[in-house]
């Protein structure tokens, strides 16, 4: 009768330990993974942070709306609202392809 006691508390204790690492094994990897994916959307954000417009786009971008600032702002602005996280350089871009596709 103590066996058999004994056995199913060793037992119990194996579940437990098994169950446990298991856990830790998993909050280990969902850990990795998180901080893996954090630092790769990091780097991303930062290269577009980089990458300001140059003179040349805003130019060409307030030579297609005959020189106003206010409205070529309100255009990149309204695309920062519609695709958040892109660069600089990159809405300045889509403001003046968006105009010539209109215009066309």
């Amino acid at each position: 009768m103590v066996s058999r006691r004994s056995d199913a508390i060793l037992d119990n204790r194996y579940c437990y330990q098994t169950r446990l690492h298991f856990a830790a094994s998993y909050f280990f990897w969902q850990f990795h993974h998180l901080q893996s994916s954090a630092k790769q959307s990091s780097i991303k954000q930062s290269r577009h942070q980089r990458r300001q417009p140059t003179t040349k786009r805003q130019n060409k971008l307030l030579r297609l709306l005959s020189g106003d600032r206010a409205a070529a702002m309100r255009l990149v602005e309204r695309l920062k609202q519609r695709h958040p996280g892109k660069s600089e350089e990159w809405y300045w871009e889509k403001a003046i392809e968006d105009l010539e596709r209109d215009r066309r």
